[in-house]
């Protein structure tokens, strides 16, 4: 049986190899896609829908926001402010009107994790 490749250290083997040059046009790119995924709900809903693993989505979404949702929740303070990423942020505030339909958005400051 073949030992299982370690993947992070491929990926590291293989930039390794670029020039300073080719690393700044993958850098480029890589920033093109992430902030391009971010912007487009349409995007999203198509990767999940049809490559992810749905399983693993249900985790990284659905109960990541209710932790955040139940902590935000249960939280003693008045004013709370988040920051969290886009993917959950309507979710996380229809589970917070689902418990009290008097939670309202102050302030919305929209940031790329990548320029």
């Amino acid at each position: 049986m073949q030992e299982p490749i370690d993947i992070s250290q491929e990926i590291i083997n293989q930039l390794a190899k670029l020039s300073e040059n080719e690393l700044k046009v993958l850098r480029y790119i890589n920033k093109s896609f992430i902030n391009l995924i971010i912007k487009s709900d349409w995007i999203q809903s198509f990767i999940q829908d049809e490559f992810a693993n749905k399983n693993l989505f249900e985790v990284i979404l659905n109960k990541r926001n209710e932790v955040i949702t139940n902590k935000i929740i249960n939280s003693f303070d008045k004013k709370i402010v988040v920051t969290y990423w886009l993917l959950h942020f309507q979710w996380v505030f229809n589970l917070l009107k689902q418990n009290d339909i008097k939670w309202r958005i102050t302030k919305i400051d929209y940031l790329y994790p990548i320029k």
